[in-house]
């Protein structure tokens, strides 16, 4: 469960950080996801955040 927390609170900062600054937040979130949860699952992870933030 403290990972999902975690991973949220990754995932909003990276989005808020990738909107004033203008870069990808999966250049920030993936090398936090990865540790957490691997490669092979950090990647639809990834994706799953950023269309829900969008969303």
């Amino acid at each position: 469960m403290e990972q999902w927390i975690l991973s949220l609170a990754a995932a909003l900062g990276a989005g808020a950080l990738s909107g004033v600054i203008g870069t990808g937040a999966s250049l920030l979130l993936l090398p936090l996801l990865v540790p957490m949860f691997g490669a092979v699952e950090a990647i639809p992870i990834m994706a799953n955040l950023s269309r829900a933030i969008a969303w």
